[in-house]
């Protein structure tokens, strides 16, 4: 909290802000990167008081909450999003490996059952001519 940035020469102020003079300075805290900081400001000097502060702190610490369970389902979702298109990837994998043998057995297996078939009419007619 600063009651009044003039009187710290070594201040900078961003030039968009130059008219605000009390600054209060809140901190959101995330668990795996760097925090950020919203700044509170007010054009009148030493407006911001414990009052004010104590106040900061605790929204802050739910904000801080808020924004890191934001942050976790957002990194959720993409997840999800990864591992369908990764299922999706390995069914399709799946498939053109089995593409191969199902054509092998469609057409080796089938030709030999429908000579076989053949075959066996063949006989059945060679067995009733021989009975006659």
């Amino acid at each position: 909290m600063i009651p009044d940035v003039r009187a710290h020469p070594d201040w900078s102020l961003p030039t968009d802000l130059t008219a605000e003079v009390s600054w209060m300075g809140i901190p959101l805290f995330r668990t795996c990167r760097r925090g950020r900081v919203v700044l509170a400001v007010k054009r009148e000097p030493g407006y911001f008081n414990e009052e004010h502060m104590r106040l900061a702190e605790a929204l802050s610490s739910q904000a801080s909450v808020a924004v890191e369970n934001a942050i976790l389902f957002e990194q959720m979702q993409a997840s999800a999003v990864r591992m369908r298109s990764l299922a999706r990837r390995l069914v399709e994998a799946q498939e053109s490996e089995r593409r191969p043998h199902c054509r092998e057995l469609h057409d080796e297996a089938g030709q030999a059952l429908v000579s076989l078939r053949f075959g066996l009419r063949l006989l059945e007619r060679q067995i009733d001519q021989a009975e006659t």
